[in-house]
């Protein structure tokens, strides 16, 4: 099943990232240039706007704290989710059913990592 992307819900350089990759294939497939040029022109000084002020937002001593915490916190869930599989890999593991269990509530409330 196809879920519906929510880019709500991206961070500043998640958004600046999906934004690039968009605009990558934007370009690279020159997608009606003829009448969405204007767009693509705006999208790319748009662009460079973003990377300015990431650029700004990286020297923050409080945002990077944050984001080394959020690296962090993706770290402890990818741990997290290796260990459920290691023991989802044998059936015969006591802990089997409990980590079926677990795996389904990590899986519902997206921690799973990328």
């Amino acid at each position: 099943m196809i879920h519906k992307f929510a880019i709500q819900n991206l961070r500043n350089a998640e958004h600046y990232q999906y934004m690039i990759s968009a605009y990558g294939i934007f370009v690279k497939f020159d997608v009606d240039r003829e009448n969405l040029g204007i767009f693509y022109d705006t999208l790319s000084e748009h662009l460079k706007t973003a990377e300015t002020a990431l650029s700004i937002e990286k020297n923050n001593e409080k945002v990077r704290g944050k984001n080394e915490m959020d690296h962090y916190r993706d770290r402890l869930h990818s741990k997290l989710f290796n260990h459920l599989k290691s023991i989802l890999y044998d059936e015969k593991d006591a802990r089997f059913d409990n980590a079926q269990q677990v795996m389904r509530v990590v899986k519902e409330v997206g921690t799973t990592p990328v």
